[in-house]
Parts: structure tokens; C-alpha cells; sequence
């Protein structure tokens, strides 16, 4: 199986190799592991990311399974993840290629070609962008980024979806003036790198506790107020916090507790948060 977008059909060149010179297209590295590649190239003006897949190994499938997870044994998963992605209203990558074969998992090989979001940056990063703005901006546009990213997260939770590395690092926005921001304005968000993505009808509260206290461990450094972790539980659950906390009180605690476990193994110390929350 092999399809392009109508831009890379007209610009590459056809033949029954292909799969074959795709599979080793050149460019600038951005990753590469075992069994993984994943590049950035130009075409015609244009710019794409490609990620390629080659077999696991039956050792890596039998692990995985052994842990209770489903492997990853191409991008097919990707792939479908975009388009159930796309399904719930959520912004995220763009497909310009796909291509997979071979019936034997361990073996299979396939790629996924997406375009290059332009002018974006990633979330992990943003507050850089105005660090020089008055106090009561950046607390205006931190409470206007808290809640678009507790509504993507329920979105994608309430349609079936977890991400299983959900940080702000694979959450993108718009380059923008952020001294222009209102509020009552909205800013759009991207989610991206959906690789290891799953998808059912229900997320079990294992893999919510998973992606939430993930999401949190990455804004930690923010170091979020009482008002500010109030505010996303009250986004994502559409209740107000203090019911939301006291209904679901067991989650909840399971998310603080991972997101300060993976913060103290990252930077060695407690992360700074408000006594309610410790």
C-alpha cells in the first residue's frame, strides 16, 4: 500500500522503487533509533516530515505484549491516531504520504510523510516568547493557554483517544504578538507526534492518569497557582474543580503523584505547587 497527496505525486519521481527510495530519503535528521527514522526534507517549496518504520523483532512485540501494551510495529498507528485526531476538532498534523508493507509484523516496513507545521512553536518553550510582557498579560495569556489545553485533552479523551506522552513538548501554537492577546480570545493548538497513540471507545483511568500526569509534570516548572490547576480541572472535567476533586478524588491524586515523581527524577527536587495540591 502506497499513497501520496496530489502535491508529492506531481513532484516525485514514480516508479516501482518508490517505497524503496523513501524509505531512505535524505534530509535533516530529527531522530533516528533502531528501527526508526524520522527527517525533514524540502520539495518544490515545501516541507514535509518523514517518518519510516522497519521490523521490531518478534522479541520487542513479545515484550511489549508481556507489559500489557499493544506494540507500535509500524506507522499505520500514526496514521489512523491523525485521522481520529482530526475527527474530534482537534488541530494536528497534516498527511501528505503513507505507505506500508509486508504481512509479517515483526518485519513489516512503512512510513508516514506529514507537513511541516509552519510557524509554530512548541508549548514547552512559549513562555520565552513574552517574557518581557507586564505581569497581568502573561497571566492573562498562561490562563487562556490552561484552558485550550484542558479542552484538547478532554476532547481527545472523551472521543476514545490517549496519547501516552501527552507533555507540552508535542503541543504546538501559532507564532504570534502575544501583547495583542484579549481576553475572551482563543488560541489554537496542534497536537503532534502520535505515534504511540491508542485509541478505544473508553480511555481506561490508567492511561488518563498516564497522559494527565504527564501533561502536568511538563508545566511544572511553570510553577502553576491554586487558581491555575483549579482552572484546568474545571476546563477538562466541564464541572466546577471542587466537585470534580471530591468525585474523582482517586485519579486525581494519581495524577499529582506521577507528574512530582517524574519531576523530582528530571531536576532532583520538589517542584514548587500549592499546599492543596502537595
Amino acid at each position: 500500500m502506497l499513497e501520496l497527496s496530489p502535491f508529492l505525486e506531481k513532484n516525485l519521481t514514480q516508479g516501482p522503487d518508490l517505497f524503496d527510495r523513501l524509505m531512505e530519503w535524505p534530509g535533516e535528521v530529527f531522530r533516528q533509533i533502531a528501527n526508526r527514522r524520522t527527517v525533514r526534507f524540502e520539495i518544490a517549496g515545501r516541507s514535509f516530515f518523514l517518518k519510516t518504520h522497519r521490523g521490531i523483532g518478534w522479541g520487542e512485540i513479545l515484550k511489549s505484549l508481556l507489559q500489557g501494551n499493544l506494540p507500535v510495529t509500524s506507522a499505520r498507528n500514526e496514521y489512523e491516531a491523525i485521522k481520529a485526531v482530526e475527527e474530534t476538532g482537534v488541530a494536528t498534523q497534516q498527511i501528505a504520504g503513507f505507505g506500508i508493507r509486508g504481512l509479517n509484523p515483526a518485519a513489516r516496513e512503512s512510513f508516514l510523510i506529514t507537513e511541516e507545521l509552519q510557524n509554530k512553536l512548541k508549548l514547552a518553550h512559549i513562555e520565552e516568547s513574552w517574557a518581557q510582557l507586564p505581569e497581568k498579560q502573561i497571566t492573562l495569556i498562561r490562563s487562556i493557554l490552561i484552558e485550550e489545553v484542558a479542552l484538547l485533552a478532554s476532547k481527545i479523551h472523551r472521543h476514545g483517544l490517549n496519547h501516552r506522552d501527552l507533555y507540552l513538548d508535542h503541543l504546538m501554537v501559532e507564532s504570534r504578538d502575544w501583547v495583542r492577546l484579549r481576553a475572551g480570545e482563543s488560541i489554537k493548538l496542534y497536537l503532534i507526534d502520535l505515534h504511540r497513540a491508542q485509541m478505544r471507545r473508553k480511555v481506561p483511568n490508567r492511561w488518563l492518569v498516564k497522559d494527565l500526569g504527564g501533561l502536568l509534570f511538563s508545566a511544572l516548572h511553570l510553577e502553576l497557582s491554586t487558581v491555575e490547576l483549579a482552572l484546568f480541572i474545571r476546563k477538562y472535567s466541564h464541572r466546577p474543580a471542587g466537585r470534580e476533586l471530591k468525585d474523582n478524588s482517586l485519579i486525581w491524586k494519581k495524577v499529582m503523584k506521577r507528574a512530582i515523581r517524574m519531576y523530582k527524577k528530571h531536576y532532583g527536587k520538589n517542584p514548587v505547587l500549592p499546599p492543596e495540591f502537595t
